[in-house]
Order: structure tokens, then sequence, then C-alpha cells
């Protein structure tokens, strides 16, 4: 079993994940707060066990609004994305 650095076998701790969506689609609130919320998903595939009361996961969405596309299309893209990411980085921590 590999642990991430600080961590041990002894119990819970609390690890952050923080990650970011950054997207050049034009939206408005609700659908931007969908969009943050999605790729939890994402997180919950590459980080186990995820989401528990010892943590503080979060992920923002930011836009620039230059362009008009479906949403849901950028949450699937989001959800992918931050998957990949989390596992590049943890990946990146225990080298």
């Amino acid at each position: 079993m590999r642990l991430i650095p600080g961590t041990d076998a002894a119990g819970p701790r609390s690890i952050e994940t923080l990650a970011t969506v950054v997207t050049d689609t034009r939206l408005n609130k609700d659908p931007a707060n969908h969009v943050a919320t999605v790729p939890h998903g994402g997180l919950a595939r590459a980080v186990r066990p995820a989401h528990t009361m010892h943590d503080g996961d979060t992920i923002f969405c930011l836009t620039t609004g230059e362009f008009d596309v479906p949403y849901d299309a950028v949450e699937v893209i989001a959800a992918d994305l931050v998957a990949r990411a989390l596992a590049l980085g943890v990946r990146a921590a225990l080298q």
C-alpha cells in the first residue's frame, strides 16, 4: 500500500482536494454552479475515499464567457479532466 506523503494507516486524515474548472463557455450563475458540482464525480473516480466527513473537497467554476456551448458538455469534459488532473497530481507527489 502506498500512502500520500504526510499520511499513515493509523486513521482518517483531513486531506482537502481543491480544483478549479476554467472554461471559455458563457455561463450564468446556476449553470456555473452545476458545472462546479458535476466534476465531483471525477474527484470520486480519482480519490478514494472521497467526500468523507474528514475532508473539504471543493471544486470551483470560472468562465470567460466567450462562447455559447451547452453546459452539460462542459460538465462531462470537466469530470474527466478533474479525475485525470488529480491522478497526475498524486503520481507527481509520490515521485
